[in-house]
């Protein structure tokens, strides 16, 4: 019995504290909305801009494979399709490839 007083005790003074600010629970709701799609518009964008960079970082990746390749008698379309779809993996890849073509050749007598 008093914890179901206590209760109503409490939830009246969270409802007089809302009240007494002149926001009613239906104003707030409305206000949480209209935040809550603020916050999807916001993902939205950072998602087409992160999207953007993803393609541009690709685009660039795969053009500095192709050319690599181009110098070092690879096929170009195959290093520029791999760039393209893996640009992170394809410049490691290519910083390997481009430090064991910079080693000297030992030659044995």
């Amino acid at each position: 019995m008093r914890s179901c007083i206590f209760g109503v005790l409490i939830s009246l003074s969270t409802a007089h504290a809302l009240w007494a600010h002149g926001v009613t629970p239906e104003q707030k709701i409305n206000q949480l909305h209209v935040r809550v799609i603020h916050v999807n518009e916001t993902v939205d964008v950072l998602t087409w801009l992160a999207a953007a960079a993803y393609a541009t970082a690709a685009v660039v990746a795969a053009t500095c494979c192709a050319v690599w390749a181009i110098h070092s008698r690879r096929p170009a379309v195959v290093w520029f399709l791999f760039g393209l779809l893996l640009p992170i993996v394809a410049a490691v890849c290519l910083l390997v490839r481009h430090i064991q073509d910079r080693k000297p050749v030992e030659h044995g007598i």
